[in-house]
């Protein structure tokens, strides 16, 4: 075999490995997909990323978990190599149902910071948005619901005043209720059973009298 023609086999056969290779990446990246957090600044608290406000670059972790709770990746946001600020991504995930966690030290969440996402192979990256905003800061407009809320106290509170006054207000008519009734039963029943006893120890007396006679007067008649 000449030279030019064992060069041209080893030149094939070259091609055939980096066509193999290729195919294979190919189909391996086919097979996996990615999922993306967006970390950004929620401003006005809608849990949108709107387009006034700013993506936040440090301070986030994303943790990642299969459907059975076993830990499949962890990231921090400094450690992210996409070139959008905000965007962390979890690649290389098979087909599967998957548990995102999202924490942070510096920030407070105004979205949910769990979420579940599925990975379908050669799909688009799934896209998750993470609200958030700086710890012990607050929301436009988020001192007019406190007032709302104490009012609203004050209005609950009054009511049961107004609930107690009614209920005491009843009871004490309700008792005034009843002493005049028993007033009144006691001036219609209790004078007639005084009668009645009176009555019954007069007529007593008067048979203590006659029987404390009655023998005085048989004395006398056998005398005669």
């Amino acid at each position: 075999m000449s030279a030019a023609a064992c060069l041209a086999q080893r030149i094939r056969m070259l091609f055939f490995l980096c066509l193999s290779l290729s195919l294979a990446a190919l189909s391996s990246a086919q097979d996996t997909s990615q999922i993306c957090v967006m970390c950004f600044e929620d401003r006005d608290g809608n849990g949108k990323f709107d387009e006034h406000e700013t993506p936040v670059t440090r301070g986030i972790a994303v943790n990642v978990q299969s459907a059975s709770g076993i830990t499949v990746a962890t990231k921090l946001l400094e450690a992210a190599a996409s070139s959008v600020p905000g965007l962390l991504c979890i690649e290389d995930l098979p087909r599967g149902d998957y548990h995102v966690q999202v924490t942070s030290a510096l920030y407070q969440a105004t979205t949910a910071s769990l979420f579940s996402a599925a990975v379908a192979p050669g799909s688009a990256p799934v896209r998750l948005d993470f609200g958030l905003r700086p710890l012990g800061s607050s929301l436009p407009g988020a001192a007019q619901p406190a007032r709302g809320s104490a009012s609203q106290l004050t209005a609950v509170q009054l009511q049961a005043l107004r609930r107690l006054g009614i209920s005491l207000a009843a009871s004490l008519i309700i008792s005034i209720v009843m002493l005049l009734v028993g007033c009144l039963v006691y001036s219609l029943v209790f004078p007639r059973r005084l009668q009645r006893l009176r009555a019954r120890r007069q007529e007593q007396g008067l048979r203590s009298a006659t029987t404390a006679m009655m023998p005085r007067t048989l004395g006398d008649s056998d005398r005669v």
